[in-house]
């Protein structure tokens, strides 16, 4: 596979050399159509659709998001859809699988430059009546090239991740356009590890190939910090010029907040045709956070510079130091002691009452664990400002 982004970061030239005047007739006919793709499982049962279209809004130069784990219910796939619009100021369509629950696979495809030309589910492929089932678009690109996406999320169970991977190794086989596959394939490899023993008679048994991002970063925040996410290219696409990077590679990205996703995305871009691939991908310099309850309505979708990202970390660090004081000690009413209780009321000296809706201690926990990620967040902006000569 020609440019697939190896560690080394060299890639082969995308046309083949030729006598000049011959390259002079035919350059100008022929045009590479870019594509970019992004993989992303968002964790919808563990997260907030807010703080997720703000991660969608930041990504520039997504032609399709393959979004994985996303609730039908509750607006997700409204606001999903709405924050890939506005991040391009362009129309995208929609696509959403029956399979899977309250955890559906969605596609959002740029309609000026993709046509759906058809859709299946592989329900073959399927793991278990409440799991979904691989996603599969057929789509024509900029009029012409036409190509399979295979957006999948497969058993974090070994037995039943092997079921779904033969299923898939059947239709991989019987399949004659360029192939993308990406999403949640759960093969659980170790940073700076090649495929491992499963994985690679997967790739063998399919004929995908592995498209491995420049830098090795785990995509999950949990399982010891795992690469379950990958982008697969398979048939013609073997052939196509690309690179793939993982998103917010940021060390404060995890842990997961319990509004973020547990996974990163995963992008990938392409030159479909002959022709030099433009290495320049378009993502989001930094992730959606820190963000807490209220703040999401008037986060904005740009990050400001540096300083202004501190002073107002900075502050808000101060802001919750005061709310742990606060929760800490018995409300005063604003003055130096406690007004005395009543004279019916005997309450002993050592036990000061609270008033109603005073904070609890595993409130005052979970702040503290809020101040220490905000405190880290800070630390690691004030080391980027000083990397940059700030």
């Amino acid at each position: 596979m020609r440019n697939t982004g190896s560690r080394t970061g060299k890639r082969t030239p995308g046309w083949v050399s030729c006598a000049a005047a011959v390259c002079l007739l035919w350059l100008p006919r022929v045009q590479a159509d870019p594509l970019t793709v992004v993989g992303f499982n968002v964790d919808s049962g563990d997260a907030s659709d807010q703080v997720i279209a703000l991660q969608l809004k930041q990504s520039r130069g997504i032609d399709v998001w393959g979004l994985g784990d996303v609730w039908p219910d509750g607006g997700w796939v409204e606001t999903m859809h709405e924050a890939a619009q506005e991040a391009e100021d362009l129309e995208y369509g929609v696509l959403v699988g029956e399979t899977g629950g309250s955890a559906r696979l969605m596609l959002l495809y740029r309609s000026d430059r993709l046509e759906l030309l058809g859709h299946e589910e592989l329900l073959a492929a399927r793991g278990g009546k409440r799991q979904a089932a691989p996603l599969v678009a057929r789509m024509r690109l900029a009029g012409k090239t036409e190509f399979l996406l295979v957006l999948v999320q497969l058993s974090d169970g070994a037995r039943s991740r092997a079921g779904q991977t033969a299923a898939l190794e059947d239709w991989a086989r019987r399949q004659g356009l360029p192939v993308v596959a990406f999403g949640t394939f759960s093969f659980g490899l170790a940073e700076s590890q090649g495929p491992d023993e499963d994985m690679q008679q997967f790739l063998d048994a399919s004929g995908w190939q592995w498209l491995r991002p420049r830098a090795d970063v785990a995509t999950t925040c949990d399982r010891g910090g795992r690469i379950d996410d990958f982008v697969l290219v398979g048939g013609a696409a073997t052939t196509w010029s690309g690179l793939s990077e993982v998103m917010f590679p940021q060390s404060n990205y995890c842990p997961d907040s319990g509004r973020t996703s547990g996974h990163r995305p995963v992008q990938a871009r392409f030159s479909t045709g002959v022709g030099a691939l433009d290495t320049q991908v378009g993502m989001a310099e930094r992730q959606a956070l820190p963000l807490l309850p209220g703040e999401v309505e008037t986060a904005t979708d740009e990050w400001s510079d540096s300083d202004a990202e501190i002073e107002s970390l900075r502050r808000r660090v101060e802001e919750l130091e005061a709310s742990k004081q606060v929760a800490q000690s018995p409300p005063a009413g604003g003055t130096a002691e406690p007004p005395a209780p009543p004279a019916t009321e005997a309450v002993p000296e050592t036990e000061p009452t609270l008033q109603s809706g005073a904070p609890e201690v595993v409130d005052q926990d979970a702040l503290r664990r809020r101040l220490e990620e905000l405190e880290r967040e800070v630390q690691e902006l004030r080391k980027l400002l000083e990397d940059s000569g700030g």
